[in-house]
């Protein structure tokens, strides 16, 4: 009807009318316009509220679970160069602890596990990084996307690393134990544990060298594979507190 009318205005060479019924036609436009991004703009901060709100309770909920994997596969460290000592002679003769031990026998396994964040899967899955406003806090999601990227591949890269009760059965060896656990399906779990022979281990050709091949192994594990996700995990976790206003009492963690 309006184009009818501008039609019958330009016949006419009504010109100010014609002007009119134009200026009609580009603010209905520019109107439109506006408030298709006035919505949007209002979903986005809505979305961006809601993932925020979710990645924070991950964030919360994954941190005191990966701190204590943390501590443990620092434990191992430190429990595996106070037995490689011992082996050499640099310490004063003395038993293996139940620690040392269970660092040996288990000094092939370097799987440490990432929090799950499914709110920041998500997000990335859908291409909505964008709708994070805070450039600081953009900034540290790309940051732990990289180095999670970055930790899956150097992990495939690194070294096998020797199963000393596989090798040297004489000197560590593996026993199972049955539990009760309900939370499994057949009401049981298998825990496994080590039995170590520090003479047998001394005598055995090869073994101080395996093992210290596994402690370096392990020892670039920590410092090149956890640490970088350490970092930006806590990194994270900082900015997004910042952000929200909220905040934790974080324990004075150990850095590998």
């Amino acid at each position: 009807m309006l184009l009818r009318r501008m039609f019958k205005h330009v016949k006419g060479q009504n010109w100010l009318a014609v002007a009119i019924d134009f200026g009609i036609v580009v603010f209905g436009v520019f109107a439109g316009i506006q408030l298709g991004n006035w919505n949007t703009a209002r979903q986005d901060r809505a979305e961006e509220a809601a993932f925020l709100s979710e990645l924070h309770g991950e964030l919360s909920t994954g941190a005191s679970v990966y701190r204590d994997k943390l501590a443990a596969r620092l434990a191992v460290q430190e429990a595996m160069g106070s037995a490689l000592e011992l082996l050499s002679g640099e310490t004063p003769p003395r038993t293996l602890t139940d620690e040392e031990c269970m660092a040996i026998g288990g000094s092939f396994i370097f799987s440490l596990g990432n929090a799950a964040l499914p709110s920041l899967d998500r997000l990335q899955a859908n291409n909505r990084v964008g709708i994070i406003r805070d450039e600081e806090l953009a900034e540290a999601i790309a940051r732990l996307s990289q180095v999670l990227k970055t930790m899956r591949e150097r992990t495939d890269l690194l070294p096998k690393p020797v199963v000393l009760s596989d090798r040297y059965p004489e000197a560590v060896q593996v026993i199972a134990y049955i539990r009760p656990a309900p939370e499994q399906v057949d009401g049981t779990e298998v825990t496994v544990h080590y039995a170590c022979d520090l003479e047998a281990m001394r005598a055995a050709p090869g073994f101080f060298s395996a093992t210290s091949i596994n402690f370096d192994l392990y020892d670039g594990f920590l410092r090149d594979v956890v640490q970088p996700y350490s970092a930006a995990f806590e990194k994270l976790h900082e900015v997004l507190d910042q952000e929200l206003g909220t905040e934790h009492e974080r324990p004075a963690g150990r850095t590998p």
